[in-house]
């Protein structure tokens, strides 16, 4: 059962009068709504119980009122019986779904102009969105399908695919660059194992310059000295 409570004073005798939009008051022996009659006034309140000596306060709603917005009218009654002179403490706009109370805070104008500002189609957001992302310079982008009320996906539509990219994946390019034939094979074949490192071999050296003659010094390394000749 749904509930309202609020804190007040230990030990008050709170009660609540429920108004409608239309400024019509809860008769809680009738259970409906009516225009307010000050010699029906104890007709209208409805009691709140404390727990315990904290303060805290609440009312269970009645089982008849529909849904919809309402204001909640918290008053301390004085004497033995609720009375018109009793001292209001509080006024609450709230909404009520049929389960569960809703309150509302800093929100001015009523139900309708609030129904208002959710009169947006999903086209119209697409609209805008497509608007603002052209403005971007980017295209393609949607909401989901799946409506206004959560939007939890967005997804891109792709029109076409880059043409020239290379369909390879890198074991394809590695197997590639080391087929039988291809320039890395040619190189490969020029060198030898060497304890774990490449070197080149004698065939591939056979034309490679001498050290002696020409313009190419012979290093030679004393235990004494260096000497270039």
């Amino acid at each position: 059962m749904a509930t309202n409570a609020r804190t007040y004073d230990t030990g008050q005798n709170l009660y609540l009068l429920i108004w409608d939009e239309n400024n019509q008051i809860w008769d809680v022996a009738a259970e409906e709504f009516e225009a307010y009659a000050g010699g029906s006034y104890d007709d209208y309140d409805i009691a709140a119980t404390e727990k315990g000596s904290c303060g805290y306060y609440f009312v269970t709603t009645p089982t008849g009122l529909a849904a919809g917005w309402y204001r909640l009218d918290w008053r301390v009654r004085a004497g033995a019986s609720a009375a018109e002179s009793d001292l209001a403490i509080a006024m609450e706009s709230s909404y009520y779904d049929g389960t569960r109370w809703y309150a509302v805070w800093g929100i001015q104008g009523t139900k309708n102009q609030l129904d208002d500002l959710n009169d947006v189609t999903e086209a119209q957001v697409n609209s805008q969105a497509d608007q603002a992302l052209s403005d971007w310079g980017k295209t393609g982008f949607k909401l989901a399908s799946d409506g206004l009320g959560l939007v939890s996906t967005w997804t891109v539509s792709i029109t076409g695919t880059v043409s020239g990219n290379s369909t390879h994946d890198a074991a394809a390019v590695k197997t590639a660059i080391e087929a039988a034939g291809s320039k890395l094979d040619h190189v490969w074949e020029t060198t030898e194992d060497n304890e774990g490192t490449r070197r080149f071999t004698s065939d591939a050296l056979a034309e490679a310059p001498t050290a002696t003659g020409g313009d190419s010094p012979n290093v030679e390394i004393d235990i004494d000295e260096i000497t270039v000749s």
